[in-house]
């Protein structure tokens, strides 16, 4: 294993930081009740089998036949047998902490077993458990140490049946050797082969998981980035929208302060203006909040849009339930237009009528915007306000910040703003956008 696949990740908030099993093992071994379980059935299924040979010979009245060395009864043969399956059995649960010794200890249980019946026919069972040792062991254990384990399994195996044998005939118990050494050999083997499979596809599966959750948190990483991006939008377009009206609300009050002493009607009429400004205020920050809230850490919605030409529309539309007077006409492939000449144009348009609702209350606007293959032009003109305001209380409404931040946007793209009175004394903002000199994306 790699050291990469051990180098710890740090998550992200909110993210729990679990560490990784370096070395995977099967299921049950990870539930106590599980393997309890497990251990539970190898018992019992072990029992079970080799119990059929000696409890078959003994029903049929064959005692004599059994080679315990004494004259068997069959409580006796099951007591034997079960201390012997159960202690195999509980060797098991040495294996997730300690493999060898775990291996080691189903061995030698299978050897007790073999010296109290005398009997290695009867523990195929045993052997089958011995296999289980191994394959859980070499989950746990690197190739060479699995092997090893196995080999020294067999060949201990092998030299205890040399031992064991070695007052019969030479040919009897070479054929005997070979006879109960296979089983062994080709049970063990299989055993070990197997948990070495299954640990290299555990290793691979941890490797898989490691790098799907640094993905995910480099994901993570990348959408918070985005998040503080689209805030840092958010903020400017906040300024933007709001700086100028709270200017002029500032201009305002300090107006009616100037004419309430002398001038009480005026100051009362500027008063209007003031809670006409607040209002439009209020709806220009408002669009903008809206924004803000989709970008939410609880519930991001990542594919929301920022607002452009092709919502000019609804944006009139916004308007006219606040009481203006809105004639909106658009012109050819606005949905083509470039992202930052389509958003560009319809901040503009957003600046154009909040002034013409400030500065012309109750006069009629007209919005056309025409888009062809050189240029894309915005034209808002709005009519002259039915009731004029004085000089007086015009000069401190012409701060000009939202005027400037336009003529920036449009300068950067190399496009042209105008702003004048029109001739029949309200007010026109015309825009013009080269599209042969502007960026296909935004």
């Amino acid at each position: 294993m790699t050291a990469a696949s051990h180098r710890r990740l740090a998550p992200p908030p909110g993210v729990p930081d679990e560490p990784m099993d370096p070395m995977p093992v099967p299921e049950l071994l990870r539930r106590p009740r599980a393997l309890l379980g497990f251990v539970a059935a190898s018992f019992v299924g072990g029992l079970a089998w080799a119990l059929v040979p000696p409890v078959s010979t003994l029903l049929r009245g064959r005692a004599d036949e059994l080679s315990f060395g004494w004259t068997a009864s069959l409580p006796l043969v099951l007591a034997v047998m079960a201390v012997g399956y159960a202690a195999q059995a509980a060797a098991l649960l040495l294996v997730p902490r300690r493999p060898l010794l775990g291996v080691a200890a189903s061995f030698a249980c299978l050897w007790l077993l073999v010296l109290a019946t005398n009997s290695v026919p009867w523990h195929t069972p045993a052997v089958m458990l011995v296999a289980a040792a191994l394959f859980l062991a070499g989950t746990r254990t690197g190739l060479l140490q699995a092997v090893l384990s196995c080999l020294a399994v067999n060949l201990a195996h092998i030299g205890l049946l040399v031992v064991w044998l070695a007052d019969y005939d030479p040919d009897l118990a070479a054929g005997a050797i070979l006879q109960f050494a296979a089983p062994v050999v080709a049970l063990t083997a299989a055993g070990t082969a197997l948990g070495q499979w299954w640990r290299a596809q555990s290793l691979a599966a941890a490797r898989d998981r490691a790098e799907a959750e640094a993905t995910r948190r480099e994901q993570q990483q990348r959408v918070a980035a985005a998040l503080d991006v689209e805030r840092a939008r958010i903020a400017q377009e906040l300024h933007d929208l709001s700086a100028h009206h709270l200017g002029g609300m500032v201009a305002l009050v300090d107006a009616v302060s100037a004419l309430a002493a002398d001038e009480p009607a005026a100051a009362l009429a500027l008063l209007r203006d003031v809670r006409a400004e607040s209002r439009f205020t209020a709806a220009s920050v408002y669009s903008a909040l809206s924004d803000l809230r989709s970008t939410g850490l609880s519930a991001p919605d990542l594919t929301a849009r920022t607002p452009d030409a092709g919502a000019l529309d609804a944006l009139c539309a916004r308007w006219r339930t606040q009481g203006m007077h809105v004639d909106a006409l658009s012109l050819g492939p606005v949905e083509a237009l470039p992202a930052v000449v389509s958003v560009t144009l319809y901040r503009i348009a957003q600046e154009a009528l909040a002034n013409a609702a400030k500065h012309a209350p109750g006069a009629a606007v007209r919005v056309r915007l025409l888009v062809d293959e050189a240029a894309a032009t915005l034209t808002v003109l709005n009519a002259a306000a039915p009731v004029r305001a004085t000089a007086r209380m015009e000069a401190p409404l012409g701060l000009g910040w939202g005027l400037d931040g336009a003529r920036e946007r449009v300068r950067l793209l190399d496009g042209t703003l105008e702003a004048a009175p029109s001739a029949d004394g309200g007010w026109q903002v015309r825009v013009r956008i080269p599209l042969d000199s502007t960026p296909e994306a935004g």
